[in-house]
């Protein structure tokens, strides 16, 4: 079943915070498709540009700090093994969908994690599965294609 971002927000990370967003403050921001490498993710015949994040800093900054996303582009988080890893909404400014990836395969879908307000802490995520891939999409993504955990994704670089 799919976590929503209020079932989450009781939740507790563990470890080292990554992605949507921990907006690292040595990090520049730099506009949507400027960086870093984009490859195409295909979802139940939805084409999605994704920028990939592998390096800490890319990871750390995330999203974080961008006022929007366009609907069809998103960012996936790579990593080399599978693992818990715990993610947050800090420096974010929209609310995102995530799935949580294993060999291509959804295995967990979270939505509607909104982002921080006023002086709130970010919300904080961790994967209840072991994951290789975390994919921030809009909020209302997964609704709209009807995404379903063990849907297949098919990344193709460019």
């Amino acid at each position: 079943m799919a976590r929503t971002g209020k079932d989450i927000l009781s939740e507790s990370a563990r470890g080292r915070k990554l992605g949507a967003a921990s907006a690292a403050t040595h990090s520049p921001h730099l506009p949507f498709g400027r960086r870093p490498p984009v490859v195409r993710a295909i979802i139940r015949d939805q084409t999605f540009t994704i920028e990939t994040a592998v390096t800490r800093e890319e990871r750390e900054l995330g999203l974080g700090n961008r006022k929007t996303m366009p609907m069809d582009h998103g960012m996936v988080f790579l990593f080399g093994v599978r693992g818990k890893y715990d993610f947050w909404m800090r420096g974010m400014q929209f609310p995102l969908d995530f799935l949580w990836i294993g060999e291509n395969k959804i295995l967990d879908i979270t939505t509607n994690v909104p982002p921080p307000v006023g002086n709130e802490p970010p919300v904080q995520l961790t994967a209840k599965v072991p994951v290789d891939k975390i994919l921030e999409l809009n909020a209302g993504t997964v609704s709209r294609l009807r995404i379903q955990i063990g849907d297949e994704i098919t990344f193709v670089t460019n």
